[in-house]
Formats: structure tokens, sequence, C-alpha cells
């Protein structure tokens, strides 16, 4: 093999690639939804069912109104009562 030069200062280096190959195709999107629905079909299920009836919006909402409450009822029996019930009333609005 001869000896090869060092490249001068700005000159371009051909580099030495293979031909690039048709690679095969993988799996199409049949393939894909179908491993994704079939695989875990219960939480699939699950996960339907909780978007087309609202439920983690409904949860949220279920939580915040029991933090919400629980702050007011308690506040409320004392003489810091309705300045809070006031906030909170102004706070919801």
């Amino acid at each position: 093999m001869a000896a090869q030069r060092a490249p001068a200062a700005g000159e371009w280096v051909r580099a030495l690639v293979p031909p690039a190959v048709r690679l095969g195709r993988g799996p199409g999107a049949r393939a894909w939804l179908g491993a994704i629905v079939l695989r875990n079909l219960r939480g699939t299920a699950a996960g339907i069912v909780g978007a087309w009836f609202n439920v983690p919006f409904t949860i949220m909402m279920a939580a915040t109104g029991a933090v919400i409450g629980a702050l007011v009822g308690l506040f409320h029996g004392s003489f810091l009562g309705p300045q809070i019930v006031a906030r909170v009333d102004r706070l919801l609005q």
C-alpha cells in the first residue's frame, strides 16, 4: 500500500465511505398498533374509558374541592371564619 500524504491546510479530505444500500423495512403501523393495544388490553380499555368520561379531571377537581372545603371548614368555627369564607369566595369566583 502506498504511503498517504497529509492534507494541506484548507484542502478537502475524501473519506472512504461504503455505498449506500437499501435497508429493510420494519414493521408497519398496523403491527405497531396491534402490539400496543393487544399487549396491555386492560390498560388500553381503562385509558379509553377514563378519557371518554373525563375521569382524571374529575378526580383532580374532587381533590381540590376536598382541600378547599377542609380549609374553610377548619377555620369556619373560629373567629377567622367570616374572613376566610369571604377570601375563598373571592378566590373561587
